[in-house]
């Protein structure tokens, strides 16, 4: 089985064990704390030199970028459970995956990195002022994207979880403990409450994001 090096605190980190727990996979996994520094360390630096997680290793085979990464398990080692064979499915599941990276996370970053920062790592970030501005027009724009998706769908491309529901999700889990206003946004309520009550979740999430 492959290994993972990555981390549980981190929204792209949870990402590949999200996959591997819907897949019933279990590979091996070394917790690399990015937020302390364990990244940058002389060790880890010889197996992914860019310092990154989450990261793949697969005999010869080395992988970064988390949606490359659950791409990638799912179709090798999860017969294609989370994605699928079918090329237009497929396609589909790919264009959420991209606007994840392209759109979701970027305005994320821009409005959480210092809340989220600050939680994990108080000696190294200051609290912010304020709560994070949920407000905000790229925000909102985001929201409002997902609340028309899942207007009549259970989850992102339709009635089962894939990998674009566990890539969108995987940012969404600082949510809870920096205030969103999850009561603003009644379709993104349900769908995520619906994959933050599976035993899979509740398997990888840990504090303080629980």
């Amino acid at each position: 089985m492959f290994q993972l090096y990555t981390s549980a605190l981190s929204g792209n980190g949870i990402k590949p064990l999200l996959a591997c727990s819907f897949l019933k996979l279990n590979p091996r996994v070394e917790t690399i704390n990015v937020y302390i520094g364990e990244g940058q360390s002389a060790r880890y630096l010889e197996i992914n030199p860019a310092g990154t997680i989450p990261f793949l290793v697969d005999n010869s085979f080395a992988l970064s970028e988390s949606n490359a990464i659950i791409q990638y398990i799912s179709e090798k080692y999860g017969d294609n459970k989370l994605y699928s064979s079918d090329p237009k499915e497929r396609a589909y599941i790919s264009k959420w995956l991209f606007w994840e990276s392209s759109s979701w996370q970027p305005e994320l970053i821009n409005n959480l990195s210092q809340h989220v920062g600050h939680i994990l790592g108080p000696k190294f970030m200051e609290k912010a002022d304020n709560l994070p501005n949920w407000d905000f027009v790229g925000i909102k724009q985001l929201l409002a994207v997902l609340e028309n998706e899942l207007e009549e769908k259970e989850y992102i491309t339709g009635k089962n979880i894939s990998l674009a529901d566990i890539s969108i999700s995987g940012m969404a889990m600082y949510f809870k403990a920096i205030g969103f206003p999850f009561s603003k946004y009644q379709n993104f309520n349900r769908w995520f409450n619906s994959i933050a009550m599976t035993k899979e979740w509740k398997s990888c999430v840990i504090e303080p994001w629980i």
